[in-house]
């Protein structure tokens, strides 16, 4: 079920349960999914929100879905038009049991994502959590599993052998619409914008092209719009250049697995993004988020497949630390599909 089914489930759980006196409703509207009503923080159970537009179009009920500090729960409400506001009952005391179809969930993701939203506009970096990021792409373990096989289909990277390091990637780039439609641009040289990577300042490299299996993958069908909706916090792009990066770095004992051979650095992008999708006998690899002045925001080390850590890249610099193996007999592998997004 997507977010959207799960919502609209929600709504028609709360009409059905209403009064057959109270019905039929000209229209229901989602007033508000998150930690607050029209500001008001769910810590109760009555919270007033405003009707303005609501009430002009014509609605009956507004419906809301939100944390209740007081419950420490999700909460489902609803309210009908009074003088000056709506006044938001606690519904789910009408409830011998909450809904089953996950509308809940539904809610704690939305707010996960506004999270990401809050904190690329204030400290410029956020970590998303796994759980959270493969609920919103409807990744399974078998879709998982099946999104994961793509990068035993890499190729190596030539120039990062060149420093010493061992890396598998390929390369494609995406154009976004702000609708969520997407085209692939034809391949051509993977190219920086100048003065970003100390160690190909000016150079373009060729990678082999993603895969058709890969592009037509629904996991990341669903990973570029989530992007693109998380990039709309911090700059209101018509539409996305989205650079696609599937990489593996190796590490042994014979080789350094570097995932940043260049060190701490900027893209020349807006948003920068890396999705872990596998890891595997890996020690080390701890990705490092810095504002202008070097001090560091964020650190963290990506362990869970799916933990998806995205930067406003116009203001922070970032680095990952290498990996190495546990077990000195077999190498080690970090999989993460890096996304970058540059409004257009």
């Amino acid at each position: 079920m997507s977010g959207a089914e799960a919502v609209t489930a929600v709504l028609l759980d709360v009409v059905e349960r209403r009064p057959a006196r109270e019905r039929p409703y000209r229209g229901v509207v989602l007033l508000t999914v998150g930690t607050g009503i029209g500001g008001v923080v769910l810590d109760g159970v009555i919270c007033r929100g405003p009707t303005g537009a609501g009430r002009r179009a014509g609605y009956d009920l507004f419906v809301a879905i939100g944390y209740s500090r007081a419950v420490r729960g999700w909460v489902y409400t609803y309210g009908q038009p009074r003088e000056g506001g709506v006044v938001m009952g606690d519904l789910s005391a009408e409830f011998d049991s909450p809904p089953e179809h996950g509308g809940a969930r539904v809610a704690a993701d939305v707010d996960q994502v506004d999270d990401a939203r809050t904190a690329l506009a204030s400290t410029g970096a956020h970590v998303i959590p796994a759980a959270v990021v493969r609920q919103r792409l409807q990744a399974d373990h078998a879709g998982w599993a099946r999104f994961a096989a793509h990068w035993e289909d890499l190729r190596p990277d030539k120039y990062a052998a060149a420093s010493g390091t061992r890396r598998m990637r390929r390369y494609g780039r995406f154009v976004l619409a702000r609708d969520g439609a997407r085209s692939l641009v034809p391949h051509a040289a993977f190219r920086q914008p100048t003065n970003t990577n100390q160690l190909f300042p000016d150079a373009g490299r060729d990678f082999d092209p993603l895969t058709d299996a890969f592009v037509a993958d629904p996991v990341l069908d669903a990973l570029l719009p989530l992007l693109s909706e998380i990039a709309a916090e911090i700059e209101d792009a018509p539409q996305w250049s989205a650079h696609v990066h599937p990489f593996r770095v190796v590490g042994s004992t014979g080789s350094r697995g570097d995932a940043t051979p260049e060190g701490r650095h900027q893209d020349g992008v807006t948003l920068v993004s890396s999705l872990l999708v596998a890891r595997r006998n890996a020690a080390g690899g701890q990705s490092s988020v810095f504002d202008p002045d070097g001090r560091e925001v964020l650190m963290t080390t990506l362990s869970e497949p799916g933990t998806l850590l995205v930067g406003d890249d116009r203001r922070t610099w970032h680095s990952v630390s290498p990996i190495r193996p546990i077990d000195l007999d077999a190498p080690a592998f970090r999989d993460v599909l890096v996304v970058t997004l540059t409004a257009c």
